[in-house]
């Protein structure tokens, strides 16, 4: 389980780098998706912040393109 927790985090780090680069999401907005919907967040961080308004259809779209080109997500 350690190893399966870890390497979620370290998912999710890279794809909060990406979307704060990429679309300048601020970490502020983030934070607070992270707090309101913690269980989705975890499991399905796009569309979380989507859902929230931090990011839009076509930010989640390149966003889950993004994470099937870096083997992060599913096809």
């Amino acid at each position: 389980m350690r190893v399966s927790t870890q390497i979620r985090q370290q998912r999710m780090q890279r794809m909060i780098q990406f979307i704060q680069q990429e679309f300048g999401t601020s970490e502020r907005a983030i934070t607070r998706v992270l707090a309101a919907e913690p269980q989705i967040a975890r499991d399905n961080l796009q569309y979380a912040l989507w859902m929230h308004g931090a990011i839009d259809a076509k930010q989640l779209s390149q966003l889950n393109q993004w994470l099937i080109c870096h083997g992060l997500g599913t096809a």
